[in-house]
């Protein structure tokens, strides 16, 4: 359980990590206070599919509580599109160039908790029958 834990704390950081390489890579005040909001909603969402899979490995102990690689590879799209918007964002600020909001990535980061729980399951099942 503990490594479910670890795992759902690291995915939760991954908005508050990227804010501050932002505004650290901008030389900006960090967390704006009209800022925390977004980034409690962006911690939460981050971390929503390691908090359903944290809750299924309590009440469904044999079926999820040992698959480890589902979680990682969770982790890895998760960190991966939390990796992508902050070099997004930091070129974007350091570009210096106009121009407003990258919808499209806003609209990935929306859905990548969705893709990441549904890579989750199918790793799950495809594991789980090979065992």
């Amino acid at each position: 359980m503990a490594f479910h834990l670890l795992t759902l704390a690291f995915a939760a950081s991954l908005p508050a990590i990227s804010s501050c390489a932002v505004t650290t890579a901008a030389g900006t005040s960090m967390f704006m206070k009209s800022e925390w909001g977004v980034l409690l909603f962006n911690c939460f969402w981050a971390s929503a599919p390691f908090i359903l899979w944290s809750g299924l490995a309590l009440v469904r102990e044999g079926q999820f509580r040992e698959l480890r690689l589902p979680v990682m590879i969770g982790l890895f799209i998760t960190a991966g599109a939390w990796s992508y918007a902050t070099w997004d964002a930091i070129d974007y600020r350091l570009s210096g160039l106009g121009g407003g909001a990258n919808i499209g990535l806003g609209v990935l980061m929306l859905v990548v908790p969705f893709v990441s729980m549904l890579l989750m399951f199918i790793s799950a099942l495809i594991i789980r029958d090979k065992i």
